[in-house]
């Protein structure tokens, strides 16, 4: 299924790949559709040094947490009912 930047919203399921703000595989909720800047996104965060001071010191490494952030598209898997979603117009 193809589908245009402006067309993703919370009906969509976004799944964190590897190496990304969020913890791999982390079913992150979209709070914002950004457009061409990503989304403003919830979902839980393994903290590690990357994540900057007030996480490593409020958290501490290598523990979860909530977080909202705004992240580009490419950081997640996307998916419309089960199905693999490719956005258009990255």
């Amino acid at each position: 299924m193809k589908v245009k930047i402006e067309d993703l919203d919370n009906s969509f399921t976004y799944i964190s790949k590897a190496d990304e703000w969020y913890k791999e595989g982390a079913d992150c909720e979209l709070e914002a559709n950004c457009e061409g800047a990503g989304g403003l996104f919830r979902g839980i965060v393994l903290v590690t040094e990357d994540h900057g001071p007030y996480f490593v010191k409020t958290c501490g490494i290598g523990n979860e947490t909530l977080d909202g952030e705004l992240c580009g598209w490419e950081e997640f898997n996307i998916f419309k009912d089960g199905e693999p979603v490719e956005v258009t117009d990255l």
